[in-house]
């Protein structure tokens, strides 16, 4: 029994190519809360909001603030119940860059 397959699509011509610019993407980068904030709203049009876990809820040992993407126009709730890092690590598979030009620079 032959164990090798036959391709159609010769893969050498993409790399030798010279048109591909690889870039890493990473599983997840610490984008800042205003940051995600920026991302739904110009991409998506949608907001965070906190979800509300009751009064002393952060007392408890592994809590973690929850927020909602909710619509700017209409209101409606699109995904419920994530936390940032959440957020953080499916953006960052999605590829959008970490800083923008309203992220604050840095003075070196």
């Amino acid at each position: 029994m032959n164990n090798e397959k036959e391709y159609d699509y010769d893969f050498s011509t993409d790399v030798t190519s010279g048109d591909i610019t690889p870039h890493r993407v990473t599983s997840f980068l610490p984008y800042t809360f205003h940051r995600l904030n920026r991302i739904l709203e110009d991409y998506y049009g949608c907001k965070l909001e906190a979800v509300w876990q009751g009064y002393k809820a952060n007392r408890k040992p592994g809590y973690k603030q929850l927020y909602n993407i909710v619509t700017i126009d209409e209101g409606r709730v699109i995904c419920s119940n994530l936390t940032l890092d959440q957020m953080r690590s499916i953006f960052a598979q999605m590829d959008y860059p970490l800083y923008d030009e309203k992220s604050a620079k840095t003075t070196e």
